[in-house]
């Protein structure tokens, strides 16, 4: 994924956002090395300090379709269509959006009691009651019927596309427009867009003083 230095998500957003989120598409190939693409919930474990770790779980019938080895999980959050009117002239329409790539290496559990265990993580995570409100018995069953995964982060694409290239009225005109229907998104252009572009002006004033007579 190309992402311009503008357009970086600010390291200290990127794994709040793969929370908050909680879910992604799983891309791997099959045993024929066809790609092959899944929505799952994802849930992150372990410390940041070292390499994070995800997991979900896959029915047996679609486990095939993601065998273990390198993988990428691609979480996205809210886009929004950005119309040129917003902009005023010369603007062509845009689409304003987060994602979160990860590339990692993904394997496969088939053990009872690491499934319900990562399960249990699943459920705390989405702040649901625990496991334990289950039949055990059932439990057990509903294992059996699936495979646990499990995806070790080792790199990391984060983008933030809002509108940071404008200008700072327009951003303001935008992120006012976006939030009318998504506001998370909107407060983000707001945020994110603002801060870039005020920045950027900025420079562009200090530097307009160092070469004025």
């Amino acid at each position: 994924m190309y992402t311009p230095d503008h357009f970086r998500m600010p390291d200290t957003d990127v794994w709040d956002f793969v929370d908050r989120i909680g879910a992604g598409t799983l891309i791997s190939v099959d045993e024929s090395l066809s790609p092959q693409a899944t929505f799952l919930p994802w849930v992150r474990v372990g410390e940041l300090t070292e390499a994070p770790i995800l997991r979900t779980h896959v029915a047996k019938v679609n486990a095939p379709a993601h065998r273990p080895g390198e993988a990428l999980i691609v979480v996205m959050g809210e886009d929004s269509y950005i119309d040129d009117q917003w902009m005023g002239p010369s603007a062509a329409p845009t689409w304003d959006y987060e994602t979160v790539q990860l590339r990692g290496r993904l394997s496969a559990h088939t053990d009872p009691q690491w499934i319900i265990a990562s399960w249990q993580e699943l459920l705390r995570a989405r702040g649901a009651d625990g496991i334990e409100r289950y039949d055990p018995a059932w439990l057990a069953r509903q294992a059996k019927a699936v495979v646990g995964l499990e995806f070790e982060v080792r790199e990391v694409e984060a983008k933030s596309k809002l509108s940071q290239n404008r200008p700072a009225a327009q951003i303001r005109t935008i992120a006012a427009q976006v939030g009318a229907t998504c506001p998370h998104l909107g407060q983000r252009i707001a945020s994110i867009g603002s801060a870039h572009a005020d920045d950027r002006d900025e420079r562009v004033r200090q530097a307009r003083l160092t070469v004025s007579p």
